[in-house]
């Protein structure tokens, strides 16, 4: 997703920058662009190097070449002729597609048949499975940059580009990468496809048509893809310019540089070399070697466990996290909760019991028993001693009111 985002926004931003004057800013995301790319590539491709289960070595090397794919955009914001390192990316996304798949599906199969995940449980698979061995053969070889697969064009491309941007450092590491691509690769195809078979051996076979087709049909598409490529680079290129609504002029190809790619097939063609010297032919497995060298060994334990990057994630972020959680949770629960519930709730019982009973026997009970009654008492005193020489008259002139308003109600009713 995140290829295919810069893909797709690369030439926008590129043209962007330039309408508005931001070149320098923009210089150096491709920049930086490139450098994690290269990084990228590399440091999965060492992993792959040592990685002992088929599907991850074909894992690290999916990440690798997605470092590929970064670095050639990174380079197209640095290149007069941005275009060409576009399709550089471009294409090595399509072309990896296409043998990463055959890849993943063959592997699927041998996983199947072997009834393991681990390439050190398998061999002999090329004297079993024939047409497995074809499909992945074609698919390692354009995974390693080997001519003329596709693998090898677009891979080729995105050195160039790079060589031509003036990244020295990401040159350097794509071009180490090359060798180390090639090496993982066909060391992966030494153990599982020759030798003697290893672990569960009593049903190697093909795969079923259902499951070999696919791969099979995909591999072969891996030849034709890469024999077509050089006869529809450039209409893709043209593809690009017209898709990135710049109005700038197709580039003009000029060819391979000859230098660049004697080295990079070169190195490729070293490290199939190395990989079947060492894990070819059923030889013992050379990490069982370095044993006795404690440097190697080191070097083995440090790729083997990915650069220590997850002893380093588990150590600083998890268990860093975990025990700091731990710590705030203890105190939160020492200091807050036990101290609210067991101190504070009691405290404030305590303290609306003695409240409340000060209310009550002091407050309540001086009103209801002492206030209320006195002031009453007084407030009765004071009316009789204000009454007590008229109501007798007040009464008299009541009585003959009331017997006067009766005469006249009897009058007025007939009576």
């Amino acid at each position: 997703a995140g290829v295919y985002f810069l893909l797709r926004f690369a030439p926008m931003i590129l043209i962007s920058a330039v309408q508005v004057g931001l070149g320098a800013q923009v210089s150096t995301f491709f920049f930086y662009t490139a450098m994690i790319g290269a990084f990228t590539a590399f440091l999965m491709a060492t992993q792959a190097v040592v990685a002992r289960e088929l599907k991850l070595i074909l894992a690290f090397s999916t990440a690798s070449q997605l470092g590929y794919m970064f670095l050639a955009i990174g380079a197209m914001g640095l290149l007069h002729e941005p275009f060409l390192a576009l399709n550089a990316g471009f294409s090595h996304l399509v072309n990896h597609a296409v043998f990463k798949a055959t890849l993943f599906l063959a592997a699927g199969a041998l996983i199947h048949t072997y009834h393991s995940k681990y390439i050190t449980d398998m061999g002999g698979a090329a004297k079993y499975m024939k047409l497995t061995f074809i499909a992945f053969l074609l698919a390692s070889l354009s995974l390693a940059g080997i001519p003329p697969f596709p693998g090898f064009w677009s891979k080729d491309s995105i050195i160039e580009a790079a060589y031509e941007a003036g990244l020295t450092i990401p040159f350097i590491l794509g071009v180490v990468t090359a060798l180390l691509t090639a090496f993982y690769t066909f060391r992966a195809v030494s153990v599982v496809f020759t030798g003697r078979p290893r672990g569960h051996t009593e049903h190697l076979h093909e795969a079923h048509p259902l499951m070999l087709l696919p791969y099979l049909a995909t591999g072969i598409t891996v030849l034709a893809v890469g024999l077509l490529w050089p006869f529809v680079s450039y209409y893709i290129v043209k593809g690009l310019t017209k898709i990135s609504l710049l109005e700038i002029e197709v580039p003009h190809y000029g060819g391979i540089n000859i230098t660049l790619t004697s080295i990079s097939v070169s190195l490729a063609a070293l490290g199939i070399v190395v990989a079947i010297y060492f894990y070819a032919k059923g030889k013992p497995f050379p990490y069982e070697q370095m044993k006795e060298n404690p440097l190697l060994q080191g070097l083995h334990k440090f790729l083997y466990d990915r650069w220590f990057i997850n002893s380093i994630y588990y150590r600083t972020i998890l268990d860093g996290f975990k025990a700091m959680s731990m710590g705030l949770g203890k105190w939160f629960d020492t200091f807050i909760v036990d101290n609210f519930y067991h101190k504070a709730i009691p405290a404030i019982t305590l303290a609306s019991i003695k409240l409340s009973s000060v209310f009550e026997y002091a407050g309540l009970d001086v009103l209801y028993h002492a206030a209320i009654p006195d002031a009453f008492a007084r407030m009765s005193v004071w009316l009789r001693r204000r009454h007590l020489i008229d109501l007798p008259r007040y009464l008299t002139v009541f009585m003959l009111g009331v017997s006067a308003l009766f005469v006249v109600y009897m009058v007025l009713w007939g009576w």
